[in-house]
């Protein structure tokens, strides 16, 4: 069986004809492409955009050289953020809870329309007709849904895996996974849609009193901050695990334990590995064990501009596994499906 292993890079080059605002972020452009959505404002992520400028010299504006200024690796800044939650620092536990909502307010954006363009996420879709495959992403957009629908095709996140449905093991959580956290932490006074004030408490709190909440692509890219925060007793949380490096936290909820183990059995049956679009972090020490247990034989096929190192670097963790082909960009290699 093959399996698909996506990270950011898979969903930025998804499709290259795309203007540059309608591109995913990659990992040094999470802040950018907020300020040019226009979302990266105070009053909405008051305690992210102070840092912002604090931090780097950020004076708020969308001007090119003021853009550069921020146009930082999101993952080491909110490592660091994370190391400061750790000692108690003022600040910190807000600041991470507004970025757990900013990556869905930003994300929720990119989504695959139309039914005639056939980007790489729609040929990678439409190949499942073909010869069935796994994809394990460590992303939380939804576009990889989104193509499946397009081509009339459906997903799941789970087992059983239905006819004609894409199974992914969202490793990172998604966008589209919803929390009811507001039953366990009432908060009096909290006017509806008030992101801002929920994201103080999230971060270290760790409640599921309800199923989570699935969201179809659509609701996704409709969702607003009310229907987020409905009262103080009544609001939502993502369920995602933010890129914060060594201190990525698995455990906070259930259903990404149980996709772990679910990624965990998809890694053992495969004889096919294809990586797009990941550059694998050291930090990511859970997903390097994952791949060190790839059975002996394995094919492995990379998809990265830096292909020759990451192959380098897979290949030293588990030498059993066979390099059968690379490719440096995401369209290239779905010419050959």
């Amino acid at each position: 069986m093959r399996v698909y292993l996506l990270g950011a890079g898979a969903s930025y080059g998804y499709d290259p004809t795309l203007p540059s605002i309608l591109r995913p972020p990659l990992t040094d452009e999470f802040f950018v492409k907020g300020v040019e959505w226009g979302i990266l404002v105070e009053d909405r992520y008051p305690t992210l955009v102070s840092r912002l400028k604090s931090e780097f010299l950020w004076q708020g504006s969308g001007g090119s050289g003021d853009l550069d200024r921020i146009r930082k690796d999101i993952e080491p800044f909110l490592a660091k953020i994370c190391n400061e939650f750790e000692k108690g620092e003022p600040g910190a536990q807000a600041l991470l809870g507004e970025v757990t909502y900013y990556i869905l307010d930003l994300l929720k954006r990119y989504i695959i329309g139309g039914v005639n363009r056939f980007d790489c996420y729609r040929r990678l879709a439409l190949s499942y007709l073909d010869a069935p495959f796994y994809v394990v992403t460590l992303n939380y957009d939804v576009l990889l849904e989104s193509a499946a629908n397009a081509v009339r095709l459906s997903y799941c996140y789970g087992e059983p895996v239905l006819p004609k449905a894409i199974p992914i093991a969202k490793l990172h959580g998604s966008i589209s996974w919803l929390n009811p956290i507001g039953r366990a932490i009432a908060i009096g006074g909290l006017r509806a849609g008030d992101i801002a004030s929920v994201s103080r408490y999230i971060y270290s709190n760790r409640f599921e009193v309800g199923k989570p909440l699935f969201l179809s692509v659509q609701a996704v890219a409709n969702i607003t901050d009310f229907d987020v925060v409905h009262s103080g007793s009544n609001y939502y949380e993502p369920i995602i695990v933010p890129p914060q490096g060594e201190f990525k936290d698995y455990r906070k909820f259930k259903i990404i334990e149980g996709i772990w183990r679910w990624a965990e059995d998809i890694f053992a049956f495969a004889d096919e590995i294809v990586i797009i679009g990941s550059s694998l972090r050291k930090e990511d020490s859970r997903l390097w064990s994952l791949i060190s247990r790839l059975k002996a034989g394995t094919k492995l096929t990379i998809v990265n501009p830096h292909v020759e190192d990451l192959a380098k670097r897979v290949l030293e963790v588990n030498s059993k596994l066979q390099l059968s082909d690379t490719f440096y960009d995401f369209k290239t290699f779905t010419k050959t499906l």
